[in-house]
């Protein structure tokens, strides 16, 4: 019975820090896109 819990708990613990990083994955990528897009800006100021 215990060993059933401990498997129960380390797959749920398992599956929360996939869904983590996917959502760490998600952010930096957006922040990313947030970066390269503040660059452009830049560059086609100073390219005015």
């Amino acid at each position: 019975m215990e060993g059933i819990v401990k498997a129960g708990l380390t797959e749920s613990k398992n599956r929360v820090y996939k869904k983590d990083i996917r959502q760490i994955i998600r952010i930096s990528f957006f922040r990313l896109l947030m970066f390269k897009r503040l660059g452009d800006w830049i560059i086609n100021r100073l390219l005015e």
